[in-house]
């Protein structure tokens, strides 16, 4: 059995994998756990799990450079309380839900071209709070918003 993962299918522009759906299998339940002891490799085979956890932003973070980000996946680190801390000038350990919750919503969504509207209907901010909190996010990531930048230019010199 083997899953195919799509591009472009997701309406949020993520990975998706279908035929079958192995992203939906429940992991943390007593029923999860006994329906994926049916996946069984075949003699002389071995399954192979392979979780692509933040994809996206690691992704970015190799293609801008981006060190801050970079360093914090390679230590294993909470990327969006790494990156609450920067924005609100706080110590990870004082990031609060809340905040952690709208950096990543930011950190996502920007990679799709998250505006300040989508933000303030998604975390409850006002229009203005969301237009400053992603300047801020720029602030802390100007390589990732350089690498953004190059790639909207060069869909939009291709007609896209």
């Amino acid at each position: 059995m083997h899953t195919t993962f799509n591009l472009t299918i997701a309406q949020t522009g993520r990975l998706s994998s279908t035929e079958p759906n192995l992203q939906n299998i429940p992991i943390r339940t007593e029923l999860g756990k006994n329906i994926r002891t049916a996946f069984v490799a075949e003699k002389g085979n071995v399954l192979i799990s392979a979780d692509y956890s933040q994809f996206e932003l690691r992704l970015a973070a190799a293609l801008s450079g981006d060190e801050d980000m970079i360093n914090a996946f390679n230590r294993d680190a909470d990327i969006h309380v790494e990156t609450a801390a920067a924005i609100y000038n706080i110590k990870a350990q004082e990031v609060t839900k809340t905040q952690r919750s709208s950096v990543k919503a930011v950190n996502f969504g920007i990679m799709y071209g998250l505006g300040p509207h989508a933000l303030s209907q998604s975390t409850g901010m006002s229009f203005g709070e969301a237009r400053d909190f992603i300047k801020r996010y720029f602030e802390i990531r100007p390589r990732l918003k350089n690498i953004l930048i190059r790639c909207a230019s060069r869909l939009t010199n291709r007609g896209m």
